[in-house]
């Protein structure tokens, strides 16, 4: 499958609430709508669309999940068109808390690690 942007549309309801394979949207918000290539749902995607629009790049991986799907949970990017699943998951470093709000009571959500 390869990808490629389409502009005639800018939301889901243009498109009668699905994306086809292989189309990236962007949405009116900025957002990208595109489909997983190994499940095949819509993702909704925050990140910035380089390249051409019938070779696009999506550099910043995407996991699989944050759109309509009981996550599949792959990563991928999308490089000149065409996906790349990411076999190493990037990890995402937290926070620190500031000494000063850790006086002032904040603590991290429950659940997280301290």
């Amino acid at each position: 499958m390869r990808y490629h942007v389409r502009r005639d549309v800018q939301s889901l309801q243009e498109t009668g609430g699905k994306v086809a394979p292989g189309e990236i949207i962007v949405h009116r918000t900025g957002t990208l709508l595109l489909n997983c290539p190994k499940c095949g749902k819509v993702q909704f995607v925050a990140a910035k669309l380089e390249g051409s629009d019938q070779a696009p790049d999506i550099m910043k991986p995407i996991q699989c999940g944050a759109g309509y799907c009981n996550r599949c949970g792959v990563w991928f990017k999308i490089v000149t068109g065409r996906p790349i699943i990411v076999e190493e998951v990037p990890v995402v470093k937290q926070a620190e808390i500031p000494d000063v709000l850790k006086r002032a009571g904040v603590k991290r959500p429950p659940g997280q690690p301290v």
